[in-house]
Order: structure tokens, then C-alpha cells, then sequence
């Protein structure tokens, strides 16, 4: 079993909120050691604690976590999302799962394995703004591609903006008369809402087109 590992009234097991992934035989072995519904009802007086009791049962025949962190320590299936985690200073917030984990929790850029698995997230949106992070972007920088390596060539700022603006408005624009807030109006232009740039991330990757 993968995920993320605690350790709770002496018995190891994987937290729901981060996901777990169950091989076939783990699944095997389960439905074997409860063959019917009545007795799955009966394994557990204690309800939503559903991570704790998979742990147990598992533990009791013979199947335990595995740790699925790669050899810097990175985690694969995180409780959290990606801003909490790669932020440093929310200690505080992640007080209370760090006191129950068996691995240390890592902050910061190399908070997660470039390629993780699962992030805490509520609705589809997050998943997909992930997806794009992790797939495409690779904001990690063991696999970093866009954003991570540093270019060859060095262009001074205002060459940067002022190519921007002739590209824009046309060569014969006079660059001085460009204020602070036509520049932000010419990069709102060409920017998508959030609501659109969402169905054209699910259009290229496949998802559907609901908000």
C-alpha cells in the first residue's frame, strides 16, 4: 500500500485525505479476510476512521505501508495543496499532521517529487491547474523545463517591455506616452479569465467543458 504513513493508537496506516493506491493482491487479501458486507460492518465501532482500519486489517495480515518518497526525501501523496506545501512558515497549519507522521514533512521548493501523485484539492478546477503545474510547467526542479532553467542569452527589461508594446501597437508608436496602466491594459487584453483559461486547459487535456 502507498501513501502517506502515520502512526495512530500503535498502529501504522495511510491517511485517506492524501489517497492511497492498493495493489490487486493487497485487494485480494482483503476481500478474503471479509467475504461479505456483515462482516465488513462489524470490523469498526469507530466511524470515518475508514484509513485507520484499512491500516490494521493490513498490518494483521501481513501487508504494510510502504514509504513512497524518493531518495531527497520528496514526498508523492500529500495531504495538502501545493501552495501550503511549498510555501515555508505554514508550520502551524501542518502542526497536527506532523506530530502523527512516521516521515518528516518537507516545505519549500523541494517540498514534492516532480512528478506527485496526489494534492488536497476541492473541485475540479484545482486538479486540472495541478495537472498543468506538474505536467507541463514542472515546477519542481529535478524535471523543470519552463521557468526553471536559465536562459543563455541576458535582454534588458526595458528592451523586454518596449518590444512588447511595439509588437502590440506597431512600430511607429510613441513609447514615452505609454503609462503604467496602458501596459497592464495591453497584457488584461491578451489574457484569458480564469473561467476560460479552465476549459481550454480541459479541452487539451482531454476533460470536459463544465465550469
Amino acid at each position: 500500500i502507498w501513501a502517506i504513513v502515520l502512526f495512530f493508537w500503535n498502529e501504522y496506516y495511510n491517511i485517506a485525505q492524501a489517497g492511497y493506491v492498493l495493489s490487486k493482491g493487497s485487494i485480494k487479501t482483503l476481500i478474503e479476510r471479509f467475504p461479505s458486507s456483515e462482516s465488513c460492518l462489524i470490523s469498526g465501532k469507530y466511524w470515518k476512521n475508514d484509513d485507520f482500519y484499512l491500516g490494521k486489517y493490513l498490518a494483521e495480515l501481513g501487508v504494510m505501508p510502504t514509504d513512497t518518497r524518493d531518495r531527497l526525501g520528496r514526498g508523492r501523496f500529500h495531504l495538502y495543496t501545493i501552495s501550503q506545501l511549498a510555501a515555508p512558515g505554514n508550520s502551524e497549519l501542518l502542526s497536527k499532521y506532523w506530530r502523527s507522521s512516521i516521515f518528516p514533512v518537507r516545505q519549500g521548493l523541494d517540498c514534492c517529487h516532480p512528478l506527485s501523485i496526489t494534492f488536497r484539492g476541492s473541485g475540479k478546477t484545482p486538479i486540472y491547474f495541478y495537472h498543468y503545474l506538474l505536467y507541463n510547467v514542472h515546477i519542481h526542479r529535478e524535471a523543470g523545463r519552463l521557468g526553471n532553467v536559465k536562459s543563455d542569452t541576458f535582454t534588458p527589461t526595458d528592451e523586454i517591455w518596449q518590444q512588447f508594446v511595439l509588437d502590440e501597437l506597431g512600430p511607429n508608436v510613441n513609447l514615452s506616452s505609454i503609462t503604467p496602466k496602458k501596459f497592464y491594459n495591453l497584457w488584461v487584453d491578451k489574457l484569458d479569465s480564469p473561467s476560460i483559461f479552465n476549459k481550454k486547459l480541459r479541452a487539451l487535456f482531454g476533460g470536459d467543458s463544465d465550469d
